[in-house]
């Protein structure tokens, strides 16, 4: 939720700047800026187009405010009313530490807003890609790899990869299918050769999956538009999602994997592990 609108933020971000400099305003010099901190616009007469105004000052002029039935309090009273500014003397204002950390924090909240998403093109006509895309999970760390299409090929990859941990992918079952699908025996044999340490693996049916995802332990989340068995063959994108995406994403997985039914250990459970989980 945010702390105050975008302009209760535009006009403590002013009183601000202004004091910085040594100024401090009036409380008509504040709602002169918050009310209007661009130019207005004025249509030629005749022209038919409506002049520009905030919703304030639309407020401001309508028939209950004149009639002394409504009105909204001004942005200097407002912001004194929350102890984010004070009256000094000469009847002026100055941002309070109370105003200082809101301020702070309201900054904080839009440079995450604002978080750029890293996105690279997967090409089909790139020889390249695939080595791309493994090349990206290696450089993190302690991660889970989500795909629910996986095939043996990309397993293979995966359990080279020390970056790598945990795989979750699908049964594949499908409607009318009573067998699970023969890749999860392969799995399991895959796994228990091969000589990646602590590497688990678990599977949940295929209505409760759909996108394809690496997950490291922590920061950002590296969300693939396609199956590891498709890069390469189609166009797709790696998209680096910012940090409360990924935040989200990574809590959202790991119930999907406490959910899931262990495969196989490439190692015997340690302290840690989950005695919960069933093996197939």
């Amino acid at each position: 939720m945010e702390i105050a609108s975008s302009e209760a933020r535009q006009a403590l971000h002013y009183l601000s700047s202004v004091q910085r400099h040594g100024y401090a305003p009036t409380a008509a010099e504040l709602d002169a800026y918050a009310g209007g901190p661009t130019p207005r616009f004025f249509p030629a007469p005749g022209s038919g187009m409506i002049r520009w105004t905030s919703d304030f000052e639309e407020f401001q002029r309508s028939e209950d405010l004149r009639a002394g039935r409504a009105s909204f309090e001004s942005f200097a009273t407002y912001l004194v009313r929350l102890g984010w500014a004070a009256l000094v003397p000469e009847k002026r204002l100055s941002i309070t530490a109370l105003g200082i950390a809101v301020l702070g924090a309201m900054n904080d909240e839009a440079a995450l807003d604002i978080q750029m998403v890293v996105a690279k093109a997967i090409d089909p006509d790139d020889p390249f890609a695939y080595a791309k895309i493994i090349g990206e999970i290696a450089g993190t760390d302690d991660a889970m790899v989500v795909d629910p299409y996986l095939k043996s090929d990309g397993l293979q990859d995966l359990l080279r990869l020390a970056s790598v941990s945990r795989v979750l992918t699908s049964d594949e079952s499908r409607p009318g299918r009573s067998k699970p699908s023969p890749k999860i025996a392969v799995f399991e044999h895959m796994v228990e050769a091969s000589v990646a340490s602590g590497f688990e693996l678990r599977i949940l049916p295929l209505a409760q999956m759909h996108d394809r995802y690496v997950i490291p332990k922590s920061g950002s989340v590296l969300n693939l538009t396609t199956s590891f068995n498709s890069i390469g063959q189609r166009i797709g994108v790696a998209v680096w999602l910012p940090e409360l995406p990924s935040a989200a994403i990574r809590d959202a997985h790991a119930a999907l994997w406490a959910a899931g039914t262990a495969v196989a250990r490439q190692s015997p459970p340690g302290p840690e592990s989950d005695p919960g989980a069933t093996t197939l």
